[in-house]
């Protein structure tokens, strides 16, 4: 992805001439755009801590981020690149940044405060959430609780997620599921659905006789009833989906780890009275595009959810990462995002992006922390018009293109014939050419050798411009 976006930067330098200033601004988010990846990355997710830089997600979205920081990594290379050359930078290629960076510092400062300020909670609308995080060799309860069973967590297989969410009425509701396909399926076939009390695989019967299998997370009273449940639409390539699987079955034996779940098709969110949730999988609060799909399809919601597994990636930086990039989710939305996980990071996110609370990875802990409910019904600047940036930025870039083949058209033609002079190199005798001139017996004992009437020089340097235009 960077050798293409240096590729298109350099490209807009020797044929546009365009700084690299703009060629920045525009060509990194659209390579981050269109540029296809299994876990979508972006650079502005880097600045998730500085919250006063990241408020202009809600209307330019993450792309918009990484536009800016192209823009002022592009006025500190013109600055060093001024330096090096021994020339005065351009002032407007310092200044536009500048103000652009300013207006976005400003815009957050103002809208900081505006987006944490929130009218008191109605009746039954205060939630608070408490998630416990497991850690290896930890036994944690079996489905048949009741009974005081338990069984252990085996270092890097995954625990249960659970994250319990206790509103202001008489009973504590639960999230609950395995978002991932490390455990066993629990239950058997049903009409419709069976799973225990903890979530984990659901199955639906084909009229074949097989079944469907989905990831799917319950929301369950307190009392074990299930109020709602959300099947995993976005499923993850070679870990929960196969591509060809059900035309050619043998591929299956090809990746003996990998599960085969059936999409999610429902896009309604998980309700608990008048509170929604906007409830997310694993790396599917990593997908703006996916969000805003379940955001226009059931309506603004009042908290999100996201329950994930990153046990596969044991103690390492993934889980930090994950956490970076989800939590532009609440930003995007102006809603608070509840993140619950099996070995960590679990984290409350704030409506402006700030992590509140959190866990520790591969820690026994508890983590518990009050929820801000949103429950105005209006959605973002981003969450109605979607990634506009990005759009502009490929359209700017196909612009480029075209330009750029045009120029060079101007120059050598459509179909390579010359259209305009091409500058040509000067006449150079062959003394000049040679590497290592012949002159003096050995020259001059060849056969056919003509000096087309050129002073023969001393040395094995080429002769002078001088002694060309003297030559009669």
């Amino acid at each position: 992805m960077f050798a293409l976006l240096l590729w298109a930067v350099r490209r807009g330098e020797d044929r546009l001439g365009l700084a690299p200033l703009w060629t920045l601004t525009v060509a990194y988010p659209a390579v981050e755009f269109f540029y296809p990846l299994l876990f979508p990355y972006s650079i502005g997710a880097s600045q998730y801590r500085f919250s006063a830089i990241t408020q202009i997600v809600e209307v330019t979205g993450l792309l918009g981020l990484t536009a800016l920081i192209g823009l002022v990594n592009g006025a500190v290379y013109e600055l060093v690149d001024a330096s090096l050359g021994r020339r005065r930078p351009a002032a407007w290629r310092l200044a536009v940044p500048a103000a652009l960076f300013v207006l976005a510092l400003a815009y957050g400062l103002v809208r900081i405060p505006r987006s944490t300020a929130s009218p008191p909670p109605q009746p039954g609308s205060r939630l608070r959430w408490c998630r416990r995080t497991w850690g290896p060799g930890t036994r944690v309860p079996t489905p048949s609780s009741s009974s005081g069973s338990t069984r252990t967590c085996p270092g890097r297989r995954s625990p249960p997620i659970r994250t319990s969410i206790s509103s202001s009425g008489p009973r504590r509701p639960t999230i609950a599921g395995f978002p991932g396909p490390g455990e066993h399926a629990r239950g058997g076939y049903t009409g419709a659905r069976s799973s225990d009390d903890l979530g984990a695989r659901t199955y639906r019967r084909r009229p074949d006789g097989g079944a469907d299998t989905f990831n799917t997370a319950l929301l369950t009273s307190a009392s074990g009833d299930v109020l709602g449940s959300y099947d995993k639409i976005e499923l993850l390539l070679f870990g929960e989906r196969i591509p060809l699987a059900n035309t050619f079955p043998e591929i299956r034996r090809w990746f003996p780890r990998s599960s085969t779940f059936t999409s999610g098709e429902s896009l309604e969110p998980l309700r608990l009275g008048a509170l929604t949730f906007l409830p997310t999988i694993c790396y599917e609060d990593i997908l703006p595009a996916l969000v805003r799909r379940l955001w226009r399809s059931g309506g603004p919601t009042s908290v999100l959810i996201n329950l994930t597994n990153d046990s596969w990636f044991g103690d390492s930086h993934e889980p930090m990462i994950h956490l970076a990039l989800a939590s532009f989710r609440a930003i995007e939305t102006r809603r608070a995002l509840i993140r619950s996980t099996n070995t960590g990071i679990s984290a409350l996110v704030d409506p402006v992006g700030r992590i509140t609370a959190r866990s520790g990875q591969w820690r026994r802990e508890v983590v518990v922390g009050d929820v801000p409910v949103i429950e105005r019904g209006d959605s973002t600047v981003y969450m109605r018009v979607g990634d506009i940036v990005g759009w502009l930025a490929c359209g700017g870039v196909l612009l480029g293109v075209v330009a750029a083949r045009r120029a060079r058209d101007r120059v050598v033609g459509p179909r390579g014939g010359s259209v305009l002079p091409r500058p040509r190199r000067p006449m150079v005798p062959v003394e000049m050419r040679s590497p290592t001139p012949l002159a003096g017996p050995v020259a001059d004992a060849l056969p056919g050798r003509r000096h087309h009437g050129l002073p023969r020089s001393s040395n094995s340097s080429a002769t002078s411009l001088r002694d060309l235009t003297s030559t009669g």
